[in-house]
């Protein structure tokens, strides 16, 4: 593997861990597993509206490489806002956008009463990284399976906002 496809490589990974959530994000919400009914429902309307405009703004944000976009901050909020704002000042630092689209396979939510976890097997197969100036596609050194997510939302100022994300692993 050249240096480039190292670089590559590491930008696929900090999209992977920005889009589908950051484990070093430390917070009592991102060790909790599972709530004491231990089983995920179906995302209430307001959740799912949340969700799928957190993810277009977060597709935006990341197609153009800005951290300040405000829909992005109108759907994040701290700890996780930090996490996906230093992703795209990597990004725009080394000059890579990453666009497509992104498939959804939602396994439902985990309801804590005051805040949701939703679980989401996520298809990143066609989100890929591009050099911002030339617009070429970046060739990406390994696969990217299907990453299952969590994603919390909670209220903050009024609006449902993604506040913690997580890997899980692949989708089964």
């Amino acid at each position: 593997m050249n240096r480039h496809d190292r670089r590559a490589w590491i930008l696929v990974a900090a999209a992977l861990v920005a889009i589908c959530g950051a484990t070093l994000v430390i917070h009592n919400r991102a060790a909790v597993s599972a709530p004491a009914a231990d089983r995920l429902v179906p995302l209430s309307a307001e959740v799912h509206t949340a969700y799928h405009e957190f993810w277009a703004a977060w597709l935006a944000a990341s197609a153009r490489s800005d951290p300040d976009l405000p829909a992005l901050s109108a759907r994040a909020a701290n700890p996780y806002l930090e996490v996906l704002r230093a992703n795209l000042d990597a990004s725009r630092q080394q000059n890579r956008v990453v666009k497509g689209t992104v498939g959804h396979g939602i396994r439902g939510m985990y309801d804590f009463g005051s805040w949701y976890r939703v679980v989401d097997c996520v298809d990143v197969t066609q989100w890929t990284i591009y050099d911002r100036a030339t617009e070429r596609r970046i060739k990406q050194a390994l696969e990217r399976p299907n990453q299952l997510g969590a994603t919390t939302f909670e209220r903050v100022d009024g609006t449902w906002k993604a506040t913690h994300g997580q890997i899980l692993g692949e989708c089964p």
